[in-house]
């Protein structure tokens, strides 16, 4: 006789959306659906509701990317003898690798935090502004993982230059998977690589076409960006849990 008394089991408590989508083992078997219409489609709807969220994690992005931009501008002045140290020949070499580095630990971790908010909204779960910052305990690991894939896109974009481009799209979920999967650098590198590689043209000209979107939108004086701006982080969001769904601790 069944006990109705029973505890419900474990995996009753995962919300029914994160059950619905694929997983690492899918992703990389190419077991997942990419429409381009359908994403943007989705990521509009998803869009109600939340803009407000992601345009002030837009606004934090863009401050704390002027503030460190004006920083490196007034200590290359100061130490430097130029306003613009990376865009003319008598800067320092060392100081642009410094800036570059620097840059890297400041805000990649608010672009992970961002892409993770498309992820959070494209599994109905909630988002706040504040999380753009919720991943600077992982800044160390995400400039060694740039680091990487830079070098390697370097080297692909010398072979050729048609490697360099593959491998560009290829390792774009690399840093999510690190973050939602725990994955290592080089396990997430190769996890992304081999599951967009399955849908390597669908993935890029969405992404490409979102970019034209962008830069569309920002055409006239950046408002429409209001309502495209969260619409291409969601779609991006919207991939990345079509593909490898999403863990029930990231959206806890």
């Amino acid at each position: 006789m069944k006990d109705v008394y029973a505890a419900p089991q474990a995996d009753l408590e995962v919300p029914v959306t994160l059950k619905d989508y694929g997983s690492v083992e899918q992703g990389i078997s190419g077991q997942y659906e990419l429409r381009i219409g359908d994403i943007i489609r989705e990521a509009w709807e998803k869009t109600k509701g939340v803009k407000g969220s992601f345009v002030l994690a837009f606004v934090f992005y863009f401050l704390i990317s002027v503030v460190l931009n004006g920083a490196f501008r007034l200590l290359g002045y100061v130490w430097l003898g130029t306003q613009n140290p990376g865009l003319h020949g008598d800067f320092h070499a060392g100081f642009f690798v410094i800036q570059q580095l620097v840059s890297i630990l400041v805000t990649m971790p608010l672009a992970v935090g961002l892409f993770m908010m498309g992820v959070r909204r494209a599994v109905d779960a909630p988002v706040r502004a504040t999380m753009i910052f919720a991943y600077y305990g992982k800044s160390l690991t995400f400039l060694a993982a740039i680091v990487l894939i830079c070098v390697l896109i370097m080297i692909g974009l010398v072979l050729l230059i048609v490697p360099g481009i593959y491998l560009a799209f290829a390792y774009y979920l690399s840093l999510p998977l690190m973050v939602d999967k725990g994955l290592s650098i080089w396990a997430a590198m190769e996890t992304s690589r081999k599951a967009i590689s399955k849908r390597w043209f669908t993935f890029a000209g969405l992404y490409i076409l979102l970019g034209l979107i962008g830069i569309l939108a920002a055409i006239p004086l950046l408002i429409p960006l209001i309502w495209v701006g969260p619409m291409i982080i969601i779609a991006g969001g919207i991939m990345y849990r079509n593909i490898f769904g999403c863990e029930a601790e990231t959206v806890a």
